[in-house]
């Protein structure tokens, strides 16, 4: 009966995770062009259409430096899931509401809260 439970968990587990790629990759196809991103949403990337080569991630350690001093300067969207490295460095960016405004909130059972903020105009 532990592997029913188990199962029917993961399938769960994996229909919120659609749903919130799908709702992720809708709002990032409404002109979202360069990205930061923490937690891994590339499915998200890659349902809405955007290339890799257009996001910041830890990956890439010099541009990661660079974008946590000034994102305004260099992403129009941010992906943050609560408790991934792009939240912790959110949070020491006290400016970071007067240029970005967040567009989606998803919460999921179980799930940390995943937000997309856009740049102010």
């Amino acid at each position: 009966t532990d592997a029913v439970i188990v199962l029917r968990e993961a399938q769960q587990n994996s229909r919120d995770r659609h749903y919130a790629i799908d709702v992720l990759a809708k709002e990032l196809s409404r002109g979202c062009q360069e990205i930061w991103m923490g937690s891994d949403w590339s499915a998200a990337l890659a349902v809405s259409g955007i290339p890799f080569r257009r996001v910041v991630q830890d990956g890439n350690r010099a541009d990661w430096k660079r974008v946590q001093q000034h994102p305004e300067t260099m992403v129009d969207c941010v992906i943050e899931q609560q408790g991934d490295g792009l939240h912790e460095a959110i949070a020491k960016l006290p400016q970071f509401e007067q240029f970005f405004h967040m567009t989606l909130d998803v919460r999921l059972a179980g799930a940390a809260p995943l937000r997309l903020w856009r740049r102010n105009q």
